[in-house]
């Protein structure tokens, strides 16, 4: 297995996890941004051109995939409350970029095209992984903190019980 398949397979797995996550735990937003996630990926995955051809230039297709996925997260941040989505929408832009600089740089290497375009929906997907964990309560520091906050305040209103009967 080479790296590249390696990497992709990563990403797949990555990809089903945080949707499951996200469809599981999260809210409308996180379920939106899974079903984006999932959607753009199973699209680029069907128009990818063959390997040969493969990042020696502007991909079209993916381009406007990943144009569409820019607007889709600028959609959910817009309409909710959450935060991973503005973080989602940052790594869009900064992938149409790569993509902005493939146009005007055609001397570009195919592999950091490749890359500068892989690399940002890894990151998408951890946002999402984020921001579903938050607002589901699951961050373990969130959960410890409320449970330490419940325990005080039980044990406050045990000590004014207490006082209140001497």
């Amino acid at each position: 297995m080479t790296t590249g398949m390696a990497l992709t397979a990563l990403y797949y797995l990555l990809l089903i996890g945080v949707a499951l996550h996200a469809l599981l735990r999260g809210g409308v937003p996180e379920k939106v941004g899974a079903a984006l996630n999932i959607g753009a990926s199973l699209l680029t995955f069907a128009v990818i051109p063959p390997l040969h051809v493969r990042w020696r230039s502007v991909d079209l297709p993916t381009f406007a995939i990943d144009a569409a996925v820019a607007t889709g997260f600028f959609v959910i941040a817009r309409c909710s409350d959450r935060f991973w989505p503005v973080w989602c929408l940052g790594f869009a832009i900064a992938n149409l970029f790569v993509h902005f600089a493939r146009f005007t740089v055609q001397n570009e290497v195919p592999l950091a095209y490749a890359d500068g375009s892989v690399a940002w929906a890894y990151l998408a997907l951890v946002a999402l992984a984020v921001g579903t964990s938050h607002e589901a309560g699951v961050v373990a520091g969130v959960r410890l903190a409320d449970r330490v906050a419940a325990k005080l305040r039980r044990l406050l209103a045990s000590n004014e019980t207490n006082e209140e009967r001497q």
